[in-house]
């Protein structure tokens, strides 16, 4: 009988002690800036193949002879729109792993407390 008690009580305290930590407000900040900064690369390549695909569409218009004006041509895309080609913005995406390594390595330089105490 005692044993069974005593592994219960193993077993609760066990499982209390691997939860989760509250994360501290440091920490989610650090974080947080972190993951926008290796996400600005990859959202800046996809915004500006956005923005190429638009400028031959509206080049496109005007050597068909559509029309002269940009403005018009801007405007009557909806149909004829460039499909904007990502595929080399995705060798910029951040993996998760190189950014939770990066994490972890702010964390000790700025000596960031990760969970409340």
């Amino acid at each position: 009988m005692k044993f069974i008690i005593f592994f219960l009580t193993l077993i609760s305290f066990n499982c209390f002690s691997n939860q989760d930590c509250e994360e501290t407000k440091e920490y989610i900040e650090l974080k947080d800036l972190v993951e926008d900064i290796y996400a600005q690369d990859y959202l800046n390549c996809k915004h500006s193949a956005k923005q190429t695909a638009y400028w031959k569409s509206v080049a496109n218009c005007i050597s068909n002879g559509e029309s002269k004006d940009p403005f018009v041509c801007g405007k009557s895309l909806s149909h004829t729109l460039v499909k904007a080609d990502l595929t080399h913005c995705e060798l910029l995406k951040p993996s998760d792993v190189i950014i939770k390594q990066r994490i972890a390595e702010q964390v000790k330089i700025e000596k960031v407390d990760v969970c409340k105490t």
